[in-house]
């Protein structure tokens, strides 16, 4: 995406870059179209399938729901069905009706998948939405929708993180290697939990990459986030809590579905990632000392943004 990062003149070194993150922040959130336009997309599609399949729910969740969105964030959203189908048929049938709507288009169907998924544009707003479905067999949210509020609950304890996390997330959508943005919210979480000092979020940001891209052991230890949050080794967290499986890089708990490691899905691109963070935090604290040393100020954001999709294209 284009991140225009630099918005103005900022003071110096650590301070300006504070500046820059807040003002970036605050840029990304001010349009209120954009929400809007989520919403109407929302409504649309909500409209669309409770009038082909009465008695559903739809849900939406994900960074629509927390507010830890980009402008290119997809639109996660999930059906809740009294279906005994499966997932992957019932939305085999839900394709066949929706295409009857022309408020929508599909862009691909994602039916053998572990996670079954149509994937689709809202006509009249261009916003892009991921289609999946949950059986309504109890009262409990569907778990895309209990992650999301576990994430709200968090950020209500953190207030900084949501400032944090945009950046890391706009880096993540020029690094992209296949790691969910809800991996990306964990990490940040316990960041909070156990590595963050001080108030001042340039100084955070840093922080950040240097603990993910230079310090955490992803091979030997893994995260707890819930309560408190803990780090504790691998061996620990197999023992204690009963995984059948932990990924081979970064091992999280997820804490509403706490017997399930929630980055085992982005284990493929966790050592992209991690390198992004180094390289990241090396190309920004340049960036930092010579601003301080000149006395002036430059666009940080744009110098970490930029030195990764030049890395992405040379590898």
């Amino acid at each position: 995406m284009q991140t225009n990062a630099g918005l103005g003149r900022y003071s110096a070194g650590m301070q300006g870059l504070h500046e820059e993150i807040e003002a970036f922040h605050a840029k990304i959130h001010a349009d209120g179209k954009e929400m809007s336009n989520r919403r109407a997309a929302i409504q649309c599609i909500t409209r669309i399938i409770t009038a082909e399949f009465p008695g559903v729910r739809v849900e939406y969740f994900g960074s629509t729901l927390t507010g830890l969105l980009l402008p290119a964030s997809d639109i996660d959203v999930v059906v809740v069905v009294d279906s005994h189908s499966g997932p992957a048929a019932w939305l085999r049938g839900c394709f066949a009706a929706l295409r009857r709507h022309s408020e929508v288009r599909f862009t691909e169907v994602v039916t053998h998948a572990k996670v079954p998924l149509l994937k689709l544009v809202d006509v009249a707003t261009g916003m892009k939405l991921d289609l999946s479905c949950a059986s309504m067999s109890n009262n409990n949210p569907p778990q895309g929708v209990a992650n999301s509020n576990w994430i709200i609950s968090a950020i209500s304890r953190y207030p900084l993180l949501p400032k944090l996390v945009i950046v890391v997330k706009d880096l993540h959508e020029v690094y992209r290697r296949g790691v969910s943005s809800y991996t990306v919210n964990l990490m940040a979480i316990s960041f909070f939990q156990h590595q963050a000092t001080g108030s001042n979020l340039g100084s955070l940001l840093l922080q950040f990459f240097q603990y993910y891209g230079k310090d955490f052991d992803f091979d030997k230890q893994a995260i707890i986030v819930t309560g408190n949050g803990a780090i504790i080794s691998k061996s620990d967290m197999k023992r204690r809590l009963g995984f059948v499986e932990m990924s081979t890089s970064l091992s999280i708990q997820d804490p509403v579905e706490v017997a399930r490691d929630a980055a085992a899905p982005s284990h493929r691109g966790m050592e992209a990632l991690k390198r992004a963070f180094r390289e990241a935090h090396d190309a920004l604290q340049r960036a930092v000392d010579r601003s301080t040393q000149a006395g002036d100020s430059v666009s940080f954001l744009e110098v970490i943004f930029d030195y990764n999709k030049r890395s992405c294209y040379l590898r």
